[in-house]
Formats: structure tokens, sequence, C-alpha cells
């Protein structure tokens, strides 16, 4: 419902006795009430989503063995695709990198479950110097640290990181390290 108002000039300027001059205005509606400061400590997060990257330690060249990472291809925090293969003679150790992206990240922790079965037995032996996994913020640095092995079967360890952001778990990566004949599979 508009509101009427008459508005008398400070100075005269009506100049023809008699005659009146009627004026309407409409008002604009009143700007909404700015919202209620949240409370000192709350956040919410604004994810697009986590990922993984890869930087290989140290890598010979040519020869016998080879490294084997999934692609770097997502989709709903989950990598899909092949494997790219890197020629290598002997590797030191892969990195790989998850991070929670987002607008607004407040309170990032994560959650890992590592499942590493035992070796496979047989004709030969599998030393797995194992995995280190530092929390760094909105990212997880994971090392795989492979020691010598040796055989014709694959094993395959399982590690599942879930990111958490403001108490609420937001996205799950998964990844499966495993060791054959002087390669790494990722």
């Amino acid at each position: 419902m508009s509101q009427r108002r008459r508005f008398f000039p400070a100075t005269r300027a009506q100049q023809i006795p008699g005659n009146t001059v009627e004026v309407e205005f409409q008002l604009q509606p009143e700007a909404q009430a700015a919202a209620e400061p949240s409370e000192p400590g709350a956040c919410q997060c604004d994810i697009y989503g986590a990922m993984w990257s890869i930087d290989i330690l140290q890598s010979g060249d040519g020869g016998y063995g080879s490294i084997y990472i999934e692609k770097a291809e997502f989709q709903d925090s989950r990598l899909v695709s092949g494997y790219i293969w890197i020629p290598s003679m002997e590797v030191s150790g892969v990195q790989i990198r998850a991070s929670l992206l987002g607008r607004t990240l407040c309170d990032v922790s994560w959650r890992w479950e590592l499942n590493t079965p035992p070796p496979p037995s047989g004709d030969y032996t599998v030393v797995w110097d194992g995995v280190e996994i530092e929390e760094q913020g909105n990212t997880v640095l994971v090392t795989v640290l492979p020691g010598e092995y040796f055989g014709t079967s694959l094993w395959f360890a399982e590690l599942k990181l879930t990111a958490i952001c403001a108490g609420e778990e937001v996205a799950t990566l998964n990844m499966n390290p495993g060791f054959n004949l002087q390669n790494l599979y990722m």
C-alpha cells in the first residue's frame, strides 16, 4: 500500500492564486534488515570437491621397471579412468597430495583408514616400507615408500581418506597402492 504525503516548498512557487498542483510520490520499500551476526567460531563450508595430485620423488630412466599412476580424472571425488605409465628403473618414493577445495573452508580435518593385507605368499618376497600420512590443513600428504619388491603377483593396500569440514563429512578419496616386479601401481 502506498502512502500519500504532502510536501510544502520552503519558498513560494505558486504564482497564480487559486490554482493548485498535486504531486504524488511512491516510496521505495524499506531495505531488508541485515542478517544477524553469526556466533563466533561458527562456519559454513562451500566445497568444490577433493582431488589427488601426484609427485614422483625420484626415478631412474629406461630399463626394466615402470611406474603406473592412475590418471587424475575425477568423478564425484573418485579417481576414474586408466593408468599413466612412467618408465623407471628404481623409485625411491611417490608423494600423493589429497586436497579439499572450496570457496570457504573452516575447521578442516581428515580421517584415514589404511588396510594393509599381509604380503602374498609364494616364491618371492615383498617388502613394503609403508605409507607416511601427514595432515597439512586442507591437504594430506601421503608418501608411499616402496622397498625391494619381487614377484609376479600384485599386492594392493587400501587407503581411504575422508575430508571433514565444520564437523561434517564432505568428501572421500580412495587409493589402492600396490606392488609388482619393479612396478609401483597407484
